[in-house]
């Protein structure tokens, strides 16, 4: 578990709550509009062009 929350400009981040293949969730407070907003901060080792599963769609 993460020890200290990370900083991103608009949003006070408030609580961890948790993470999954692709980075941490966080319930944040988003300072423009004044409401409670979930935040996901992507892992940048992990979302990357080539870190991203192939659609069926998309030909090479």
């Amino acid at each position: 578990m993460l020890t200290s929350l990370p900083s991103l400009p608009g949003f006070r981040l408030q609580e961890y709550l948790g993470s999954g293949p692709s980075g941490h969730v966080y319930r944040a407070r988003d300072e423009l509009y004044s409401r409670d907003v979930a935040v996901k901060l992507l892992d940048s080792r992990r979302c990357t062009p080539a870190g991203w599963p192939r659609s069926p769609a998309v030909s090479p």
